[in-house]
């Protein structure tokens, strides 16, 4: 659309305030990256677990240090481990890719982790720690993406 100064002056210019932000707030960029790393590994590692589950379930339970007896209780251990870890990796994966729902998945880690890290702390006061065998890794790791995921909500 032409106006009459642009004969005079050239064509209008846009502001360079208009568009993306500027100058761009890279501390949000960064925070932005930082929640989406955070629920990508979730998605990921839940994903991971859930398949592991249910292609070996022998081998993933051994490795708990829990042993099935009963068809029943294979039923129960793939439907809690295996159908579980794959909602929550579907619940964390959409997180990732719905922002308005970053902060609510932010605070289900909060509690989800907090609530996995205060019970396995409670076997570790009944059993020892050296004898919890492969939930060792898994409470280091539970406690990491508690501690995480508690940073990240204070900071949004």
């Amino acid at each position: 659309m032409k106006t009459s100064l642009e004969p005079k002056l050239g064509p209008l210019k846009a502001s360079p305030y208009e568009g993306p932000r500027y100058p761009p707030n890279r501390r949000q960029d960064s925070f932005s990256l930082m929640i989406s790393i955070y629920l990508g590994f979730n998605a990921l590692m839940y994903a991971v677990f859930a398949i592991w589950c249910a292609v070996k379930p022998t081998t993933t339970a051994a490795y708990l240090g829990l042993s099935a007896v009963s068809a029943g209780g294979r039923s129960e251990y793939l439907a809690i481990y295996g159908g579980l870890q794959a909602g929550l990796a579907i619940f964390y994966g959409l997180a990732l890719f719905a922002p308005e729902h970053r902060r609510t998945a932010l605070w289900m880690s909060v509690f989800l982790y907090g609530g996995i890290v205060a019970f396995r702390s409670i076997a570790i006061v009944q059993e020892g720690f050296g004898n919890l065998g492969g939930a060792r890794a898994f409470y280091v790791a539970e406690f990491t993406l508690f501690a995480a995921a508690a940073l990240l909500v204070r900071r949004s």
